[in-house]
């Protein structure tokens, strides 16, 4: 008979590390993701062809709404989709919670939405990627999108926003200056990073707080790859005011092809900044430099629809996929 096990103990996973859903699964990211209940869905032949974790104890806050999250999700088919998902409703309305929302492997600075218009281009360095036919899944079982996300690609680096000429020469009057990240002192240079994204991101739809240990270790994954005049820091009189970090296509290197794209993740200006242009110069100043270093394309990757780097990114990008993150009343 089918049915949906509640994992207490990841020992428990060790007969189903080579399917379909833990293949390629970190299982030590349950207990690192503070994970408040892990579940999967296992048929009458006792193969595994689903998984999922809840979160309902430290979530996003969201107006009138107790949140549950619904995230490290994978599933084989629609039926094993439709017992998890009723399962995992099930159980975070007995934990209190009014919404379910997902996918989302806990908080948004860690793999959340699906691809839910793929479009033509290939996958870039760091997209989180799923199976075409989870978004329908999901809103078959009564989920309806929530919030909306689009990358973006620049296929001319030699355009520039007129514009941003009079805003260098404004800010630079007013005493800031841009340079590259100091690989020397990256550790430091993460630290004074995080300490601005976690005030300027406080307004950020659906934003948590996140261990200064965890932003840095994410960031210390991905060292190896990253080139110091692709990101780039704002500073007035020393203190950091606004960032821009991107980092090659790598993937393109494993498709046997010559990295000529580079990805700019994230661009975020102090409170202080917003409206002044600072924003948008980072990212000029980021594909003028990659032009110099032999790029002749930029994704401007998931950003979320309402927000300013969208509006930065059209004055340069066209839409080459979009993502969605979804939610269901409980």
């Amino acid at each position: 008979m089918s049915k949906v096990i509640h994992i207490i103990n990841t020992h428990q996973l060790t007969a189903y590390k080579n399917s379909f859903c833990y293949k390629h699964f970190d299982i030590h990211s349950i207990q690192s993701h503070e994970v408040d209940h892990h579940a999967v869905y296992i048929d009458e032949n006792g193969q595994v062809h689903a998984r999922c974790s809840l979160w309902w104890k430290t979530v996003p806050t969201y107006p009138n709404e107790r949140l549950g999250v619904i995230g490290h999700f994978s599933s084989e088919n629609p039926k094993a989709t439709a017992f998890l998902l009723t399962y995992a409703c099930d159980v975070l309305r007995q934990a209190g919670c009014s919404l379910a929302v997902g996918p989302m492997d806990g908080n948004t600075w860690r793999h959340y939405r699906f691809i839910s218009e793929r479009g033509n281009e290939a996958g870039f360095f760091l997209e989180p990627d799923n199976a075409d036919h989870w978004p329908d899944e999901f809103t078959e079982n009564g989920f309806s999108e929530m919030a909306s996300y689009s990358s973006a690609l620049n296929t001319d680096l030699t355009v520039q926003d007129k514009r941003l000429v009079d805003v260098r020469q404004r800010l630079e009057a007013q005493g800031i200056t841009v340079r590259s990240l100091d690989m020397m002192k990256f550790e430091d240079e993460l630290a004074r990073i995080y300490a601005l994204s976690v005030t300027s991101f406080q307004e950020n739809f659906l934003y948590t707080s996140i261990d200064k240990d965890e932003f840095i270790g994410m960031y210390a994954k991905i060292k190896p790859y990253v080139q110091a005049d692709l990101t780039l820091l704002a500073e007035h009189k020393g203190e950091l005011v606004g960032y821009l970090f991107a980092i090659p296509d790598l993937l393109q290197k494993q498709r046997g092809k010559t990295i000529d794209t580079f990805i700019i993740k994230t661009v975020t200006v102090a409170s202080q900044y917003r409206g002044s242009g600072l924003g948008g110069l980072l990212v000029g100043e980021a594909q003028c430099r990659a032009h110099k270093m032999g790029y002749c394309r930029a994704i401007h990757a998931l950003m979320y629809d309402d927000n300013s780097s969208r509006n930065i990114s059209s004055h340069y990008a066209k839409v080459i996929r979009r993502y969605s993150l979804y939610h269901k009343q409980l």
